[in-house]
């Protein structure tokens, strides 16, 4: 979920049964009394962590998307792929990738540990997309700070 102003964007699981079946939208609600003005059909990573805003757009990070893939593809664990930012239209929900990152050009985390953006470890300003990473193993917080212009 993601709130901006009187505005909210939500990932919205439905699992079907008895086929158990995963299906996700993105919806957007407007003003205080949350009137629906769009919802969409997305593949994004189950749980994946989304930031932004109306005027930046919204934005996430999947860690291995295969080389050429669209923002839908499933994320692999097998370290061939590639960490890739994906933007979300505010006003759309259209989802496209808009860069890929070249390996150590962050850090490990989205290299090979599969692992997609995380609550709290990014934040878009000015154009650019903030992201924290390499998590110190002794105590717990990012030890490295990754600018990508937007």
């Amino acid at each position: 979920m993601v709130v901006s102003g009187h505005t909210l964007w939500g990932d919205i699981a439905t699992v079907s049964l008895p086929s158990g079946q995963l299906t996700q939208d993105i919806w957007r609600f407007d003003g205080p009394q949350a009137q629906r003005a769009f919802h969409t059909r997305t593949l994004l990573p189950f749980g994946i962590t989304v930031i932004g805003n109306e005027a930046e757009g919204l934005w996430t990070v999947a860690s291995q998307l295969a080389p050429g893939a669209g923002p839908n593809a499933d994320t692999d664990t097998n370290c061939t792929g590639v960490p890739a930012v994906i933007r979300i239209d505010p006003d759309s929900g259209h989802q496209r990738v808009v860069t890929t990152l070249a390996p150590g050009s962050v850090g490990s985390g989205f290299d090979c540990e599969a692992e997609d953006l995380a609550e709290n470890q990014g934040v878009t300003a000015g154009g650019n997309l903030y992201l924290l990473d390499d998590v110190a193993v002794a105590g717990g917080g990012y030890t490295r700070l990754f600018r990508v212009r937007l």
